[in-house]
């Protein structure tokens, strides 16, 4: 059979195929590729025979056959002496990356796109084009992205953004990919950032007339001012996106704006305005099943009543949603929300001072929490281990090159998250210190100013509390986990500057996290005035002016 009557019958699979006969167009595309290996005809009718059989799979969700195919495809593409080898391997590669995607292994995924990246970088092909960059730059982004690796995301989201100006790109994918920018931006609490690259996706999606997604940059526009304090201009781009979701009949979609336009009201003292907003939500809530949309309106509900400046400020009512909303999350294991509402249940009975109650729920948000943090660390250590599979035809010397990259980028990625489980430990002690010494102070006030005819209990409580607050032995656990994540830092300081003491370069590190002086005093249980003196001993003996940063300067050494 020649090369004519080959694509003749891969015409024949592929109508097959467009008619979901699967199995027939499966039968005819592997006999095709078995004839073309067997001549040694390694090139592109080979490529789109495996190339069917590889869409054939996906259609059927037939992920590891797809994954056997896809790597079948690269072994080809590396003995092809095809002038699109780059090429195919190109395509191989990226479709293996392609399909652990789908399958949420999003490190594995990355692993292989990055070895995509890698092919590109060691060859010079015309076959690999501007978008094949822009969408190799894009997927390497959003993997970053998953990852919670932000400032790796942003990089290749902005290299793509490079690629995709040199094609002929559609301005539907150019808005998205400024709002993919924008987003992580607004991640990073970079809202100016995140303003820019919105109001680039809002003015693209305008011009392509894209309803839908203009209200949602509207939207993103709106997070960025709400989260930014500034509540007036937050208002105005969640009116024009909710006007323009409610146009669409998408009503599901409206419920997080709503919610935050509600807040935002309540944060510019226009109370009944938010009130007929929440209305508003409980309307298109009660006709859904959507547990994250119950437990959303319950809580934003319960914080509405349960602010004291509020005109219908009720905590019964706070309370009565706040534990509705607890009841629906618990029952769903919407652990996140559980948290939040924890918190916002501990506040309002402290509120009320029902300290044994406030107790209690703060004891439960943060056992939930640091569950949630436990998780998230097992997550991560999974997330982060790389393990390359790597061909047999590979260079020996590339395969140790690559393999200390994937070290080197694991050690890095487990700092990154030491570092973010340290500050996390030192929030919560400091968080938690902060609380029980002001419900504890709160107590005795009362006990002073007030006749009670079981002040036992009360001190019972009060002792109890005072057992939870963290004393120099968690404090000096704490700075052993600091030794670890800084010890460059602190082996560095104590070299350079042998004159501080231990107190000193402690407090350094602790500057260096930019933990304030209150926060640092709670964390060390020392004063706030001790912890001042500190730092002007630091400043002298490091030679910092008091006109320098001194967290720059430390963050600088």
């Amino acid at each position: 059979m020649n090369i004519t009557d080959l694509r003749k019958k891969l015409s024949e699979a592929k109508t097959f195929f467009i008619n979901h006969d699967y199995q027939s167009a499966l039968e005819i595309s592997i006999s095709i590729k078995e004839i073309l290996f067997n001549n040694n005809d390694i090139g592109t009718l080979y490529m789109e025979s495996l190339g069917l059989i590889k869409k054939i799979y996906q259609e059927e969700h037939k992920f590891d056959e797809y994954n056997k195919a896809s790597h079948e495809a690269y072994n080809a593409s590396c003995i092809s002496t095809h002038p699109q080898k780059p090429r195919f391997m190109f395509a191989s590669l990226f479709g293996i990356a392609h399909s652990l995607q789908l399958q949420s292994k999003y490190s594995d995924a990355l692993s292989y796109y990055l070895q995509t990246k890698s092919v590109i970088e060691n060859t010079t092909s015309d076959y690999i084009t501007n978008y094949d960059l822009y969408n190799l730059h894009n997927h390497i982004g959003g993997m970053y992205f998953k990852l919670g690796e932000y400032k790796e995301s942003i990089e290749y989201y902005e290299y793509s953004l490079e690629y995709l100006l040199k094609t002929n790109y559609n301005v539907n994918v150019l808005a998205a990919t400024y709002s993919n920018i924008g987003g992580i931006h607004f991640h990073l609490n970079e809202f100016s950032r995140a303003i820019n690259y919105f109001k680039l996706a809002q003015s693209t999606y305008k011009e392509f007339d894209n309803s839908i997604n203009y209200a949602k940059t509207l939207s993103c526009l709106a997070n960025c001012f709400f989260l930014d304090n500034l509540y007036t201009d937050a208002i105005q781009y969640y009116l024009k996106a909710a006007h323009i979701l409610r146009s669409n009949n998408n009503t599901l979609d409206i419920v997080h704006i709503l919610v935050n336009l509600a807040e935002c009201y309540t944060n510019c003292k226009m109370y009944h305005n938010a009130k007929d907003i929440l209305v508003e939500v409980e309307s298109i809530i009660s006709s859904t099943t959507h547990h994250e949309y119950i437990v959303l309106y319950l809580l934003s509900i319960g914080k509405f009543y349960s602010n004291s400046n509020n005109n219908f400020y009720d905590t019964d009512k706070a309370i009565a949603f706040l534990k509705k909303a607890l009841e629906v999350s618990t029952e769903q294991n919407l652990k996140y929300q559980s948290i939040e509402i924890l918190r916002m249940l501990s506040n309002t009975f402290s509120s009320e001072d029902n300290y044994q109650q406030a107790y209690e729920h703060y004891i439960k948000y943060h056992e939930l929490e640091k569950e949630v943090l436990n998780e998230e660390a097992k997550k991560s250590a999974e997330r982060f281990h790389f393990e390359r599979t790597l061909l047999e035809k590979e260079n020996e010397q590339k395969l140790l090159h690559q393999r200390h990259e994937a070290e080197q980028e694991k050690v890095r990625l487990e700092l990154l998250h030491k570092e973010k489980e340290l500050e996390s430990s030192i929030n919560q002690i400091v968080e938690k210190n902060n609380f029980l010494q002001g419900i504890s102070s709160d107590i005795q006030k009362f006990v002073k100013s007030h006749k009670t005819s079981n002040p036992e209990a009360l001190e019972r409580i009060v002792e109890l509390i005072r057992k939870h607050i963290s004393h120099g032995a968690v404090s000096g656990m704490i700075y052993d986990e600091i030794s670890s994540v800084h010890g460059e830092f602190i082996k560095r300081i104590k070299t350079l500057y042998p004159a501080l003491t231990d107190m000193e370069v402690r407090i350094s590190a602790l500057l260096r996290m930019k933990l304030t002086s209150a926060n640092i005093a709670t964390l060390l249980f020392i004063s706030q005035r001790t912890v001042e003196v500190h730092r002007l001993r630091i400043r002298k003996k490091l030679g910092i002016r008091k006109s320098d940063n001194l967290y720059v300067e430390l963050l600088n050494m």
